[in-house]
């Protein structure tokens, strides 16, 4: 049982293996197979089948190979959250417990990109925005209510390699009382911000917590709209218990 098991693995790297594989083309016309692992001053470095390193000048790889190492090594980002918080008042109303006026409060996220290498990046790359809320009844349960994704920028050298990009958006979020009954309403809770390259890979993430970035998959497959758990779970947000005085 226990060869069984070691064959299945070696099975399992050989079809990984073969999976990374790609075949690279030299200005010469010459084509090696191989894994990509690197680059070493001006030389790439490939794996081939057989698991030895070939080294191959940078300059002697095509066109091609050159926007895949561009887009398999991007640069490395200072990606700041953008924040801003507006309360904004609302005339009490009798119907609230004590005549306690509603919280609204406007939000508006946003994010700032600076690339800290001084290489050229050619890509394209996106960001996505998402503005989380918790429920007040219940604050186990969030509410992904802004999804947005800019439109495709550059880093360019013109503009120092940075950019500030913040979402049009406005987001409104409120709570209060009702007599007889718990707090209702949502506030916010939690961000994500991550650039994507024109592939759609992550190159730079920012969340709020720890869980959010981990579980990001989940996240960008979430609708606007959507409700979910600290697992990103999809759930239902909870209704209030009404609580009758005599």
């Amino acid at each position: 049982m226990k060869k069984l098991h070691g064959v299945m693995i070696l099975m399992l790297c050989t079809m990984i293996s073969a999976a990374d594989m790609r075949t690279w083309t030299l200005l010469t016309g010459q084509t090696i197979e191989g894994n990509y692992e690197g680059i070493v001053f001006d030389q790439v470095v490939l794996r081939d089948s057989d698991g030895e390193r070939v080294r191959v000048p940078l300059d002697q790889v095509s066109e091609m190979d050159r926007i895949y190492l561009e887009l398999a090594t991007p640069p490395e980002l200072k990606l700041d959250v953008l924040e801003s918080a507006e309360q904004v008042f609302v005339k009490p109303s009798t119907m609230w417990q004590d005549n306690s006026p509603v919280t609204l409060m406007r939000y508006r996220l946003g994010a700032r990109i600076r690339q800290l290498s001084i290489a050229e990046y050619r890509h394209p790359l996106t960001v996505e925005i998402y503005t989380i809320a918790q429920q007040v009844y219940d604050p186990d349960k969030y509410h992904l209510v802004r999804k947005w994704s800019s439109e495709p920028f550059r880093l360019d050298q013109e503009k120092d390699r940075r950019v500030e990009i913040r979402c049009p958006k406005v987001v409104e979020l409120a709570e209060f009382l009702l007599v007889g009954e718990f707090p209702r309403g949502e506030r916010f809770a939690e961000s994500v911000v991550a650039v994507r390259d024109e592939r759609g890979e992550v190159i730079a993430c920012q969340a709020s917590k720890n869980w959010l970035s981990d579980n990001l998959d989940k996240l960008t497959a979430l609708p606007e709209g959507a409700w979910f758990d600290d697992q990103v779970r999809r759930v239902h947000p909870t209704s209030p218990k009404a609580v009758w005085f005599d």
